[in-house]
């Protein structure tokens, strides 16, 4: 587990935890920032934001926020959605979405 912000350009990740007060986590949820989404890392620029790719959207986060998104490089065998039985929906970022 690290920081949303040491991650390379064009890298895949999972969402594991934001650490930071109830507003922050509320602003990021509100954008489609939630545990257990998979996130793409669209642009790194030092000297601005980081452009990232959720659900289809691209959001651009500060380094500061970056720094408190928590994230696993691992994201083999990752389904998002929380079915129990059945098939799980596969959502990979923006890019095709498989139903099942």
């Amino acid at each position: 587990m690290l920081p949303l912000a040491m991650i390379a350009e064009g890298e895949e990740v999972k969402l594991i935890n934001i650490v930071g007060g109830r507003g922050m986590r509320r602003r990021l949820a509100d954008l489609g920032l939630n545990p257990g989404m998979l996130i793409k890392v669209v642009r790194v620029d030092p000297q601005g934001p980081m452009i990232v790719a959720v659900k289809g959207s691209r959001i651009a986060l500060g380094r500061g926020m970056a720094q408190k998104v928590m994230v696993d490089l691992n994201t083999e065998n990752t389904f998002i959605g929380s079915r129990r039985h059945g098939r799980a929906h596969h959502n990979r970022v923006g890019w095709k979405s498989k139903r099942w």
